[in-house]
C-alpha cells in the first residue's frame, strides 16, 4: 500500500483519555505516533492542548465531529472491560453517543489492546456490551479477557498490553548520573493506607544514611506524610515523565500502566495494594510474586532505601520481557490489516 493510499484514511481515535490517567494518556500517544509514522491521519477525541501527551495532535471535541472526521475508529487501549464502569457515567454517554453515530454513518469500531479482569460478559455495563457487539474486531490485553469478549463478538485475539511498546515510541535520553530514584506511586484512597507503612518504614531507616532517594508519584496524601524524605513529581510530558523513569531504580506502585510502562525500559516493578487487573497482568507474565503483601513489601522498601536496588534488573525481573513485546506489537499489525483493508475499498 502506498504512502499516497494511506494518507486518504483518518483513523478516529478515542478512549479513557484526558481523564487524569497516566496510563491512558500514554496509550493515547503512543497510538498516535505508531500511527503516523505508518503515515496514517488520525484524529483524537476527548483531549486537550494543554495536556502535553496530545502535543501536536489533531483534537475534535464531539463525537459528531470524531465520526465525521474519521474512515474508521479505534478505541485505543485500557480497561473498558472491567466491571466498574457505570452505565450513568459521563463517560458512559460518550462512548454510547460515538457508537450510534457510527452506526448511522456506516463506520467501523475497533477495539485495540483493552482489558478487565476476565468477568463474565453478563457483569459488563449496557454500554460496553454494545460497543463490543458493534465492534468489527477487538484485541484484548489478557488471555483471560477473550471469555469476557468472545460470547459477544468472536472476532477477538489475545496479545500482550501495548504499553509494553513505550520503549519504541518514547526513548530513554542517556543515563544521568546522580544518586538512584525509588518511586512510589500510590494513588486514590489507598494512599492513605500506605501512608502509615511509610512512617514505619522511615521510623527503622530515618537515622541511617541511605543508597536511594525517593520520589513521590502523583500522591499528595503520601508526599505529605513524607515530604521530609524525599520529592515529589506531576506526570506533566513525555519527555520530562520517561527521562524521570530513566533515573529509576525501582517503582512501587498500586497502578497497573506506570509500573508496567517501567518494566518495559528495564525497571523492577513492585506491587502494593493494587487492582485485580495489576495482579492479573503480573500473574499472566510469570511475576505473581510481585504483589507484594505487607512484611514483604516492609522489608524489600528497607532494604532498597538502605543498600540501593533489592537485585540487579535480571534478578528482579525473571521474564523474557523481549518475548512479551513482541507478543504486544500483534496489536499494532492488526492496526495495519485494518487500514491496508479499508484503503483498497
Amino acid at each position: 500500500m502506498t504512502v499516497e493510499n494511506k494518507k486518504r484514511i483518518t483513523v478516529g481515535l478515542f478512549g479513557f483519555y484526558n481523564e487524569d490517567n497516566w496510563g491512558d494518556d500514554l496509550m493515547a500517544g503512543l497510538f498516535f505516533r505508531a500511527l503516523r509514522q505508518k503515515h496514517i491521519n488520525v484524529c483524537v477525541y476527548k483531549t486537550s492542548e494543554a495536556n502535553a501527551y496530545f502535543k501536536g495532535m489533531q483534537l475534535v471535541d464531539s463525537p459528531e465531529e470524531l465520526v465525521r472526521q474519521s474512515s474508521l475508529l479505534i478505541y485505543g487501549g485500557g480497561g473498558i472491560l472491567a466491571t466498574k464502569q457505570n452505565d450513568e457515567s459521563a463517560f458512559a454517554k460518550v462512548i454510547e453517543r460515538i457508537t450510534s453515530c457510527a452506526r448511522e454513518a456506516g463506520k467501523e469500531i475497533y477495539l485495540i489492546s483493552v482489558g478487565g479482569v476476565g468477568a463474565p460478559p453478563d457483569e459488563l455495563p449496557r454500554f460496553v456490551q454494545q460497543l463490543i457487539r458493534q465492534a468489527k474486531q477487538v484485541t484484548v490485553r489478557n488471555p483471560q479477557d477473550l471469555i469476557t469478549v468472545q460470547s459477544l463478538n468472536p472476532e477477538v485475539q489475545f496479545f500482550h498490553d501495548i504499553v509494553w511498546l513505550a520503549p519504541e515510541y518514547f526513548q530513554l535520553p542517556e543515563p544521568s548520573d546522580g544518586r538512584s530514584l525509588v518511586a512510589i506511586n500510590i494513588a486514590g484512597g489507598r494512599d492513605l493506607r500506605f501512608a502509615g507503612l511509610l512512617r514505619l518504614l522511615f521510623r527503622f531507616v530515618g537515622m541511617v544514611r541511605t543508597g536511594s532517594d525517593l520520589i513521590f508519584i502523583d500522591s499528595q496524601k503520601v508526599s505529605s506524610v513524607a515530604s521530609a524524605h524525599g520529592q515529589g513529581w506531576r506526570f506533566s510530558s513525555p519527555e520530562a515523565d520517561i527521562a524521570m523513569i530513566e533515573k529509576l531504580t525501582c517503582v512501587v506502585s498500586n497502578k497497573l500502566h506506570f509500573g508496567l510502562a517501567c518494566m518495559s525500559y528495564g525497571k523492577p516493578f513492585l506491587s502494593v495494594l493494587g487492582h485485580g487487573k495489576t495482579k492479573l497482568m503480573l500473574q499472566n507474565i510469570g511475576l505473581d510474586a510481585f504483589v507484594y503483601n505487607w512484611p514483604q513489601t516492609l522489608c524489600l522498601l528497607m532494604k532498597t532505601l538502605l543498600y540501593g536496588s533489592p537485585n540487579n534488573s535480571t534478578d528482579i525481573l525473571p521474564v523474557d520481557i523481549e518475548a512479551i513485546k513482541r507478543s504486544a506489537t500483534g496489536h499494532l499489525h492488526v492496526c495495519e490489516e485494518i487500514i491496508a483493508n479499508h484503503a483498497v475499498l
